[in-house]
Parts: structure tokens; C-alpha cells; sequence
């Protein structure tokens, strides 16, 4: 015997209870199990975003550091100069 056709858009509803193993409790508890999953996974991925934003916040700060502005190289190289004159010399 052929089982009864069912609308598909039509989700049969149980007595509902303790233990109810219907099946809208089973796609409830499916859903919800996938759906719990997707959420550690979206928690995971903004972690690791987090994490490399903070690390090119560091590379940047790190290497904004190393550098030197054009007024600080040109007075280290008047200050060097004075010490070890540098250049062509006067001859006379």
C-alpha cells in the first residue's frame, strides 16, 4: 500500500510533550544543531579577521616607527657632517 501523499508546504504537527520525537521536532532539533554549528564557524572566521587586522595594526604602527620624517634625516646628516665632513674638501 502506497503511503498518503502529502503537501510538501505542510509540516504535520504532533501532540508535542516530553520526548515527542514528531517530525517537527526532529527538524527543529536538525535545524537547530546546524544552525549552532554555523555560528561557531561565523565566530571563528570574525576571530581570525579580528586577529589580522590587529597584526597589520602592528606591522603598520611598527614600520610607521622605522621611519623618519625629511626634517629628522637632514638634521642627522648636518649634525654627521659637523664630525665627518663629508663632500668635496677646499684645497688652499
Amino acid at each position: 500500500m502506497a503511503p498518503p501523499e502529502q503537501d510538501p508546504l505542510t509540516i504535520p504537527v504532533g501532540a508535542g510533550g516530553e520526548g515527542d520525537n514528531s517530525m517537527p521536532a526532529q527538524l527543529f532539533d536538525s535545524l537547530h544543531e546546524q544552525q549552532m554549528a554555523r555560528l561557531g564557524n561565523i565566530a571563528n572566521a570574525a576571530h581570525e579577521n579580528f586577529e589580522q587586522v590587529r597584526l597589520f595594526a602592528q606591522l603598520d604602527y611598527m614600520e610607521g616607527k622605522r621611519l623618519v620624517s625629511l626634517e629628522e634625516a637632514m638634521g642627522v646628516r648636518e649634525v654627521a657632517s659637523k664630525q665627518v665632513p663629508a663632500g668635496p674638501t677646499s684645497t688652499g
